[in-house]
């Protein structure tokens, strides 16, 4: 949302998340979703909610969201065949998404025949598929581990 924002887009971020006061409730995201009638629709998660970030994309498209759905997050990058054969899935963001949000925003009226050149997305069009170039990670700030593991094999 930032680096859409930084670009002059007008962003709104639904965080679920029960310690905020917006749990997960279907209803009310769509409801929310509708109201605010985005043209980009984009979802950010891990692993750990894949199975609810699944569940309110088709919420969104049988809802009557009309904007494009974007999946981004760790688990979209290492899963990407799977978000991307999803129905209710218009692209899949792999990697870092700052850039490549922005780039999507930018030509959203163009997406299908334009998404083979945008850099980091997969595109699902009608069962084929359109892939764009991978741009280059971006450098940010290593944090200090407070503590750190060690992970060991075991040859069975």
């Amino acid at each position: 949302s930032a680096a859409l924002k930084a670009a002059g887009h007008e962003t709104k971020c639904l965080h679920l998340n029960e310690w905020v006061d917006y749990p997960y409730d279907p209803d009310r995201i769509l409801k929310d979703t509708l109201e605010y009638d985005p043209d980009i629709v984009a979802m950010c998660f891990g692993t750990n909610h894949a199975p609810e970030a699944k569940h309110i994309r088709k919420v969104l498209k049988e809802g009557g969201v009309r904007g494009k759905i974007i999946c981004g997050g760790i688990h979209t990058t290492l899963n990407t065949e799977e978000i991307i054969s999803d129905p209710n899935v218009d692209f899949a963001n792999v990697g870092e998404g700052d850039q490549s949000a922005v780039d999507l925003a930018k030509g959203v009226a163009l997406l299908a025949s334009h998404a083979g050149e945008l850099a980091d997305y997969r595109m699902g069009a009608g069962g084929a598929e359109k892939s764009g170039p991978v741009a280059p990670m971006v450098a940010r700030p290593v944090r200090p581990r407070l503590r750190s593991a060690r992970l060991t094999a075991v040859a069975r």
